[in-house]
């Protein structure tokens, strides 16, 4: 077990301290399309402060990592799409829209994990960014409750929080392992509520990943006896939620189990058929191409339970309607090779700090993208974060930090 020491205010320099407060800033904006200031100017700080002082340089060693390669393969096809797109405009606008910023990013987020105080400052305040969360969400739940409390039972309005709360849970998890006393209390009560919200949020895709998030955090057995704790805290508020939240957020929804009839027939279904269409080249990149494909076919598909899109409900059935199966095949590379160099980073890490670095990143990508993803339409913003700190961590063993 490790615990965490206070910071001298002088170990991290001031500008570093803003580059890390900028970088977070971007990541809880990408969960805020609201407030799009905040993403940007994140974005441009970090950025400018990384361009001073050499701290660019650090990071182009790792962008060799075989993580980065299938990823830049996987937006190059993306990429090249345009030239047989349906709506070449769409892709070309969806395209830049979607991953300009992953062209950018890695470069300061790498910077910043390269040393040991710098990404434990950046690892608190991504814990930091769940509380942030949950204050905007039970503030949404006062509004509904003063003005219209029928609202409260309306899923559709609180099941998107359930995002970022999946993102942010396991660096909450992080803080917990390494704190003591009246901190530990405050990470504690911080997983009770968020894993609150998450099953009020009546996403069962974000249930699941809750599971998959706890189960992998078990296995790491330096750990196991905090987690053991949260594991019994999630079974307790998962049990008295079933039996004190409304029947059509909880109980209806786990009645409904792994039900898969409409995605089928009305999601996953369609664009596996429409991807046989077009197999090796797609239909573009873009929502709206999916969209429109969907609902001129829809009308004339007797077997297609949905009438009008809600989309492929699966990140990657999106790359593959998008590319066709080379991109369908990259997609699948992608997730399957951050799984395991993720997982050989949390054995491989020299420090128990290092580990359970580690194996937030891995469980945030795993709960995120590879279980939630899957099962339902999830933005690609964040992705580039968890991909950038999981090619770190497989290098973790071998760094030289820079002074």
């Amino acid at each position: 077990m490790f615990q965490q020491t206070k910071l001298p205010k002088e170990s991290i320099p001031v500008w570093d301290r803003v580059l890390i407060t900028a970088l977070s800033l971007y990541i809880l904006g990408l969960f805020l399309p609201d407030i799009p200031a905040i993403e940007r100017i994140g974005l441009i700080v970090a950025t400018t402060i990384t361009c001073f002082g050499g701290r660019w340089r650090m990071a182009i060693r790792y962008l060799a990592h075989p993580i980065f390669v299938v990823l830049a393969m996987l937006l190059g096809w993306l990429a090249l799409s345009y030239f047989w797109s349906s709506i070449p405009e769409i892709t070309k606008g969806s395209w830049t829209s979607v991953f300009k910023d992953y062209f950018v990013v890695p470069i300061p987020l790498l910077y910043v994990m390269a040393d040991t105080q710098r990404r434990r400052l950046m690892s608190l305040l991504l814990a930091a960014s769940g509380a942030v969360i949950v204050a905007l969400n039970g503030a949404q739940y006062l509004r509904e409750l003063f003005s219209d409390p029928a609202l409260l039972l309306n899923i559709k309005t609180h099941r998107g929080w359930a995002h970022p709360l999946v993102f942010f849970l396991p660096f909450a998890m992080l803080q917990l392992i390494a704190a003591r006393g009246r901190q530990a209390a405050i990470w504690y009560a911080l997983f009770g509520i968020e894993v609150v919200m998450i099953f009020a949020s009546g996403a069962r895709g974000a249930w699941l990943a809750l599971m998959v998030i706890l189960f992998l955090w078990g296995m790491l057995r330096e750990h196991r006896r905090r987690t053991g704790i949260l594991m019994a805290i999630g079974l307790a508020i998962a049990s008295v939620s079933y039996i004190t939240l409304p029947a059509n957020v909880f109980k209806d929804r786990l009645a409904q189990g792994a039900s898969t009839s409409l995605r089928t027939t009305g999601t996953w279904g369609p664009a596996l058929e429409m991807m046989a269409e077009r197999p090796w080249q797609g239909f573009g990149f873009g929502k709206e191409i999916f969209n429109r494909e969907f609902n001129q076919r829809a009308p004339l598909q007797d077997s297609w339970s949905i009438k009008k899109s809600k989309g492929p409900h699966s990140i990657v059935l999106e790359a593959g309607f998008a590319g066709g199966y080379p991109a369908l095949v990259l997609m699948t590379l992608l997730f399957v090779s951050a799984f395991i160099y993720g997982w050989r980073a949390v054995f491989i890490s020299p420090a128990l700090e290092e580990k359970a670095f580690a194996l937030a990143a891995l469980t945030s990508f795993a709960g995120f993208y590879i279980t939630r993803g899957a099962f339902e339409s999830v933005h690609w913003g964040p992705m580039i974060i968890l991909l950038t700190s999981i090619a770190y961590v497989s290098r973790m063993r071998t760094q030289v930090s820079p002074t």
